[in-house]
């Protein structure tokens, strides 16, 4: 007969090996070789680009010049990014992408206001994480007059998903909450600018 201390000790044993089994099974499997040497060149094209970016402003940096350094071919660099704003602009599809999840969680929402708010909470949050990356990207794009026309481009599909979002929740005879969502819009891209920059 096995002794009741030592019982307990192979049921934690077991509890152990089951819990390792479930870890391993959630473990987000190795990238490949491949995928890794792709990723480290990308990442090098970035880093390269944006202290170029920095140090010299947007207009001045050549893709011949960001490829030099970086010490890859300007082939190569049109594999991963199709011109050189597309660096400094290659998180915005990611950001509208988790903006428009925050919204859609809040759908919804017994008050549009609230569900607006907690969704500008949320992603004042992902901007919170990215800040040093942010205050790189607000520093490049306000060095560049194009740069700052392509940002407001860009910033009006946040824009518009608030937009569509709002008129989704409106009655269609309140005109009054329409127009005070229309203007809180705008608002609310000026507070998070002068919040994070």
């Amino acid at each position: 007969m096995v002794p009741l201390e030592r019982q307990a000790q192979l049921s934690v044993g077991a509890g152990c090996r089951e819990e390792r089994v479930k870890a391993k099974e959630k473990a987000p499997k190795p990238e490949s070789l491949r995928e890794r040497k792709k990723a480290d060149v990308r990442n090098a094209l970035v880093q390269t680009a944006v202290g170029l970016f920095l140090k010299k402003g947007f207009e001045a940096v050549t893709v011949d010049e960001i490829v030099e350094k970086a010490n890859v071919s300007r082939s190569t660099f049109f594999r991963y990014f199709p011109t050189k704003e597309a660096i400094v602009f290659r998180h915005h599809a990611r950001r509208l992408a988790v903006f428009k999840a925050f919204i859609e969680k809040d759908r919804d929402s017994s008050s549009p206001v609230l569900g607006l708010q907690r969704a500008f909470d949320e992603m004042a949050g992902v901007y919170m994480a990215e800040h040093d990356e942010l205050l790189s990207e607000y520093r490049i794009v306000t060095s560049s007059p194009y740069l700052i026309a392509r940002d407001i481009e860009l910033d009006s599909r946040f824009r518009r998903v608030v937009v569509e979002y709002l008129q989704g929740r409106a009655e269609d005879g309140d005109v009054r909450f329409k127009a005070r969502m229309s203007a809180m819009v705008p608002c609310a891209s000026v507070c998070s600018r002068n919040h994070f920059f």
